[in-house]
């Protein structure tokens, strides 16, 4: 492997685990806080939202490489690259409720209301993001 690949993915492994490790506590925080207001679900630390949501990266790149593989999919081509990565969504919320149930030691269903809310922040802050690039002539 390249080194400049290795290290592109290492800061985007960090950079990416960081901000969705924030999204995963204020995810936990607005249900419990709106939702589950009579059984609340432990609010993860800091470091075990980051373990979650590096481990949830790590597998979906894993996952995604397979799928690629499997349907002969060049990832270098900007098409094939964004069809992959809608086409990860859903088993990449799938992972993290899975991973946010164990270790918040709560059942699968609450593990997915907050890898939704998650994946839905994320969306909203994407959005954001572009329209502010749009609004200032990026586009």
């Amino acid at each position: 492997m390249d080194p400049a690949n290795l290290i592109f993915f290492t800061v985007l492994l960090l950079v990416s685990s960081l901000i969705a490790a924030m999204l995963i506590r204020a995810a936990v925080t607005l249900l419990n806080r709106f939702v589950w207001s009579q059984s609340p679900v432990r609010e993860p630390l800091f470091t075990e939202a980051f373990g979650i949501a590096a481990m949830t990266f790590l597998i979906g790149t894993f996952a995604g490489s397979l799928v690629a593989g499997m349907l002969e999919i060049d990832g270098r081509s900007p098409r094939h690259a964004i069809m992959l990565m809608y086409a990860s969504i859903p088993m990449n919320v799938i992972v993290l409720a899975a991973l946010t149930a164990y270790k918040l030691q709560t059942s699968f269903g609450r593990g997915l209301a907050v890898s939704a809310l998650q994946t839905a922040l994320q969306f909203l802050i994407a959005a954001g993001c572009f329209t502010i690039y749009a609004l200032a002539g990026g586009l």
